[in-house]
């Protein structure tokens, strides 16, 4: 049935491949091995190989929240925090239009179709962080407590941000709610 509602004329991309159509069947999603391969490249420092696969995703599948993830995140390894700023505000543009119509505040942190989303908040806030622009981080970080209910990692960037803005009272309050759960809050970055 699938076969029958699937175009099956080769096309340039297909001509080469008998087998074109099991494409076609799995849909227009990006296949977890290609995010596998992104990841991997990605860890071990290969950004020009993971800016390719990206882009080859890009290309193939249409815009793609975590390839945005991705290059903003070998921006800001790069050290070019405005590329990164622009990449993760894309994360969060498409990530909000992916979202499932009806998810419980609850239910945020186990739905896959949530997680770009969240990752381009908390990246975004991050860089935001790091080029010294505070309110607009402090708001992404509202976003990711309030639509999130990610309280958690909220607290512990703006004890970052409090921290840089030579709140002391305030991170010291932020770190130390969580310094029962993860050690590592006691000392923000």
């Amino acid at each position: 049935f699938r076969l029958k509602c699937c175009d099956s004329e080769p096309t340039t991309w297909t001509a080469d491949n008998e087998f074109f159509w099991k494409h076609t069947i799995e849909g227009r999603s990006v296949p977890m091995d290609a995010e596998e391969q992104i990841d991997g490249l990605f860890e071990k420092g290969k950004y020009d190989e993971a800016e390719a696969v990206i882009r080859l995703i890009h290309e193939a599948f249409g815009p793609y929240p975590d390839g945005h993830n991705y290059l903003g995140l070998i921006a800001q390894e790069r050290g070019n925090m405005e590329e990164a700023v622009e990449h993760f505000r894309k994360t969060v543009e498409l990530g909000l239009k992916r979202f499932p119509k009806r998810v419980a505040k609850r239910a945020f942190k186990d739905d896959v179709e949530t997680r770009p989303y969240q990752r381009g908040v908390m990246n975004l806030a991050s860089a935001l962080n790091q080029i010294g622009q505070y309110e607009e981080a402090l708001r992404m970080l509202d976003r990711l407590d309030r639509q999130c209910g990610d309280a958690f990692t909220a607290d512990s960037y703006r004890a970052d941000i409090a921290l840089n803005t030579g709140q002391w009272d305030e991170a010291l309050k932020r770190a130390s709610r969580y310094c029962s759960v993860d050690p590592s809050q006691s000392l923000p970055s």
